[in-house]
């Protein structure tokens, strides 16, 4: 048995608490799902991002604003290297990766 207990707020700000007895489920912690394996080391950035063009991710070899590495004050030197179609172009660019929007009309039956 398991006592699933879901605490939410309703329009008005009023607390609303919901506990129901289920029988045969496993619980995961969340914690497990948001823990890193391995620290990140910055040097080892991949930059070849699959579906990418250097028309979004252009990373220049000269320093791209004041004091921004990854090391100095500013922590992020990327916001610099994008321009006002980064966003679209990133769009267009990866939609060929995307998974189709859900239809209610076609049942689910995986």
């Amino acid at each position: 048995n398991c006592l699933i207990i879901i605490i939410t707020y309703n329009r008005r700000k009023m607390l609303r608490i919901i506990a129901k007895r289920i029988q045969g489920v496993t619980i995961t912690s969340l914690r497990t799902f948001g823990t890193q394996t391995a620290s990140t080391n910055s040097s080892n950035v991949n930059t070849n991002v699959p579906g990418l063009s250097n028309n979004v991710v252009k990373i220049p070899n000269t320093p791209v604003g004041p004091n921004a590495s990854k090391n100095k004050e500013y922590k992020n030197p990327e916001y610099f290297c994008y321009h006002v179609d980064s966003f679209g172009e990133a769009e267009v660019e990866l939609a060929k990766y995307r998974l189709p929007a859900p239809s209610n009309r076609t049942p689910f039956n995986k």
